[in-house]
């Protein structure tokens, strides 16, 4: 039996004058970013999503988002990028390195993905962050807002390494990191959502 490649999606609105919602421009952008059979066409899907929210938002409506996709065939996982949203690798035993972020343009943003494409150039002039990378067994893979960051959450890259690497549940984990970030010092300074898939034996382990 095959199964489908685990898939992590996270977006985070920036609210303007109007109400963003993302779903009026998604059907089939999840078959979409699952058929993506690499980053390049990743970023496509994305440049295809920021015009679809462009044409189905009222007029007046200055509101933008954040839109990170990453998909993971066996153990490569692929993933395109907008916004400020953070892709962090944690290998046991190793500092977190991060994958993707501190973009600082969005879906719905003043700059149209479609119209900054350069000819030849399949990631709108970079705007769009794409890559892939092949993961060794028992990496973690952390998508988040960047409410993640020390400066808002009050969790340290080390402290941030240490939960991600306990001996436990990667649902245990998450929330053990949700609880710190909320209640650290200097932390919930920011709205805060995350997502993390954990390459197991040939497998992944399902997100959390």
């Amino acid at each position: 039996m095959q199964h489908a490649a685990p898939l992590l999606l996270l977006a985070t609105e920036h609210p303007g004058k109007g109400t963003f919602r993302l779903e009026c421009a998604a059907p089939g952008v999840v078959a979409a970013i699952t058929a993506g059979v690499d980053p390049a066409a990743l970023a496509e899907v994305l440049i295809g999503l920021d015009a679809a929210v462009r044409a189905c938002r009222v007029r007046g409506d200055e509101s933008e988002t954040t839109f990170l996709a990453a998909t993971l065939r066996g153990q490569e996982l692929r993933w395109a990028r907008v916004g400020d949203s953070r892709l962090l690798q944690l290998r046991p035993g190793h500092a977190i390195h991060q994958l993707a972020g501190w973009g600082s343009i969005f879906l719905g943003s003043d700059v149209d993905l479609g119209g900054a494409r350069r000819p030849a150039d399949s990631s709108a002039g970079g705007l769009v962050e794409s890559g892939s990378r092949v993961l060794a067994r028992g990496e973690v893979v952390l998508a988040a807002s960047d409410g993640i960051d020390a400066e808002f959450s009050g969790v340290s890259e080390a402290r941030l390494a240490e939960i991600l690497g306990a001996d436990s549940s990667l649902e245990e984990r998450v929330s053990v990191l949700l609880h710190e970030a909320g209640r650290a010092p200097g932390g919930g300074r920011d709205n805060l959502c995350v997502v993390a898939i954990e390459v197991g034996h040939g497998s992944a382990s399902p997100p959390a």
